[in-house]
């Protein structure tokens, strides 16, 4: 089996931005308009009595698995600059973020609305960290 190189620095560095920029995204920045897509208003979500930690823990987690699989594919297609890193990224969103994503959205009638906030989301996520493990290897 092909030996794959991770720097495990770089995995986590990458996941801590990924969680930072959505927590940016889905507290400030489209709060509201998320809000509306997924049918919640603000007293709901502060109703809420489920561990918000829990939440962002698995979050962190599911980063950290994200991270961690792109600088496994970063390793074995050796990109040779961070634009080639990028393009890997824009592939994975592409492949496998996007088909995903809409595929939930359509079954759970969420609207087209809900599908551009976190595909946007997720293009943005996907290309930070194919840039930092791509950069940081």
């Amino acid at each position: 089996m092909y030996p794959i190189a991770i720097n495990y620095l770089a995995v986590i560095a990458a996941a801590i931005l990924a969680f930072g920029f959505g927590s940016l995204w889905y507290g400030v920045v489209l709060a509201k308009p998320w809000m509306a897509a997924q049918g919640f208003t603000r007293e709901e979500l502060e109703a809420d009595t489920r561990s918000m930690g829990t939440t962002f823990g698995l979050t962190f987690l599911v980063y950290l698995f994200l991270a961690l699989v792109m600088a496994m594919l970063v390793d074995l297609t050796k990109p040779v600059d961070v634009n080639q890193g990028l393009w890997l990224g824009l592939m994975a969103w592409f492949g496998f973020m996007v088909p995903v994503n809409l595929t939930s959205v359509l079954y759970a009638r969420k609207g087209l609305s809900l599908f551009v906030i976190d595909a946007v989301y997720q293009l943005i996520i996907a290309l930070m960290v194919a840039a930092v493990v791509t950069a940081w290897r």
